[in-house]
């Protein structure tokens, strides 16, 4: 558990940094999806399940988002 903590620590840290830092509102938004996947992943390996699900790429899931949101033939 102290190992979570830690983690837990760092993702905050890093995406504080990574926020201050950021150049554009699309890189906050790939930083912040990729900063919540992997520290969600991370919990999940250190609760010991097996079946952890890997860690999408931010452009699929963006793509996912868009195909749900505009349908094709709805314009």
């Amino acid at each position: 558990m102290k190992t979570l903590g830690v983690i837990t620590r760092l993702s905050a840290i890093f995406f504080i940094t990574t926020v201050l830092a950021a150049c554009s509102n699309e890189q906050l938004r790939r930083t912040t999806y990729e900063t919540l996947k992997a520290t969600e992943r991370q919990r999940c390996l250190n609760e010991a399940f097996s079946d952890c699900p890997r860690q999408g790429e931010y452009d699929a899931y963006q793509q996912q988002r868009e195909r749900e949101l505009n349908p094709p033939g709805s314009e």
